[in-house]
């Protein structure tokens, strides 16, 4: 017989799919959708992901942060555009071959794109990256009149879009993301000014479609949200005034019970003895650990975490170890070696959002991203 996995991460497509189309009811009908799926599609696996969307018809164009992961994407099969967005970690020369679209954020990187599609013969698709206040990547105010002057005079680069990045579009206080839009707003007019004017222009994010929505272009850029995962609790009180559709986390951390131990009363558990037992403890050991991207001190007392058993919840105790958690099962009964146990999901008390808050970040994505990409992804 073949032995139930030692662990997996299950995919609702479902989810995946209405949360698409509830974001998108909140856009204007003509809007593209870009589908952030960087960093593994942000643990829920890009090929999966990807796959599914593209077969499905979700999505217009797919985001990711480096070319290895467009050329990934192509491999398998993607045929919709692609926008890489940070960095061209492999060569150029296949970004332009497999019609990917590349993000330019520099003179150097504009010169050096234009060169190899000119020793190519073959016109490419860029995005231009605009810093309005995140100070990552992109160009400043005073360098756009140039950058139009040496955009006319490059013959094989099409001007595709043109973006930027929101750097605090989840909070209440959205003075600086106005501040962010308007100088946007005003670059922009340079380009069309110039004459210049791609087919997608984006600056609006997860967040930013609920906070800026006087800003929102003819692209959206959307990760963590389609995902199901919450920015903060304002955007989250935000999307549930305008929309009357809810918002579902996508994916569920799944492993099994493979031992069950009776520990006498007062004995130390864990390492460093991080956890005393107070009466006698049944606990159960899950074959999961901070290896596989759950974070350590999630059974300590001051990061309490639980995980779902048996319809009931079950704390866990002492750190994790790299490869086990122990979990308190004294008061759940008849659990067995080989009951499933959900370590995430859409569930009170175990999505990724309040994980992210036990572990005091906040940041559901610090919990989805860090899920080892080995662990096998399943569509349900």
């Amino acid at each position: 017989m073949p032995q139930t996995p030692r662990a997996w991460i299950e995919i609702n497509k479902d989810h995946l799919k209405n949360n698409i189309k509830a974001i998108q009811t909140l856009l204007p009908p003509e809007t593209q959708y870009a589908l952030v799926i960087k960093a593994n599609a942000y643990g829920h696996g890009t090929e999966l992901i990807s796959q599914y969307c593209e077969q499905e018809q979700l999505v217009d164009l797919f985001c990711v942060a480096y070319l290895t992961e467009a050329l990934t994407l192509r491999a398998h099969g993607i045929t919709k555009p692609i926008l890489v967005m940070t960095y061209c970690d492999e060569d150029i020369h296949k970004a332009i071959m497999q019609a990917i679209d590349i993000s330019i954020a520099t003179f150097d990187g504009l010169l050096l794109v234009h060169t190899i599609a000119q020793q190519l013969n073959k016109k490419v698709h860029i995005h231009i990256k605009i810093d309005t206040g995140l100070s990552r990547f992109g160009f400043i105010p005073h360098q756009i009149e140039q950058l139009i002057t040496i955009i006319k005079n490059t013959s094989h680069l099409t001007i595709c879009g043109i973006y930027s990045h929101f750097a605090q579009s989840n909070n209440t206080d959205q003075s600086y993301s106005d501040q962010q839009r308007f100088l946007f707003k005003h670059i922009i007019a340079q380009f069309f000014s110039a004459g210049i004017r791609p087919q997608y222009i984006h600056q609006q994010n997860s967040a930013g479609i609920m906070t800026q929505k006087d800003g929102l272009y003819n692209m959206v850029r959307v990760g963590a949200l389609a995902y199901g995962l919450w920015s903060s609790p304002f955007q989250k009180e935000l999307f549930e005034q305008e929309s009357s559709k809810s918002i579902h986390q996508v994916l569920s951390f799944k492993s099994s019970i493979i031992d069950i131990k009776i520990i006498p009363q007062y004995t130390a558990i864990g390492y460093d003895c991080s956890f005393i037992t107070q009466r006698k403890t049944i606990t159960a050991k899950i074959p999961v650990g901070y290896a596989d991207g759950y974070f350590r001190y999630l059974g300590l007392k001051t990061n309490q975490a639980y995980v779902f058993i048996k319809n009931k919840y079950a704390p866990i105790i002492g750190y994790i170890a790299m490869n086990v958690i122990t979990i308190d099962i004294t008061d759940i009964q008849e659990v067995v070696i080989g009951d499933e146990v959900t370590l995430i999901g859409d569930i009170p008390h175990i999505t990724a959002n309040e994980l992210a808050h036990t572990i005091g970040s906040g940041n559901p994505r610090e919990i989805t991203t860090l899920l080892n990409p080995t662990i096998k992804r399943v569509m349900i």
